[in-house]
C-alpha cells in the first residue's frame, strides 16, 4: 500500500504527453461518463 502521496513534481512527471515521431498515431477517444473494469484473478 502507498502511505506516501507523493510530490506535485512527482504528479507533474506522470501526465500524458505529446509523443513526437512520425510512427505516432494519435487516437481520439470520445469522452464518456463511466467505464467498467473487468479483472480476472485465477489462483
Amino acid at each position: 500500500m502507498c502511505d506516501d502521496g507523493g510530490t506535485p513534481a512527482e504528479a507533474l512527471a506522470s501526465t500524458p504527453r505529446q509523443a513526437e515521431g512520425t510512427a505516432v498515431d494519435p487516437i481520439a477517444l470520445e469522452p464518456v461518463d463511466e467505464i467498467t473494469i473487468t479483472t480476472l484473478v485465477e489462483q
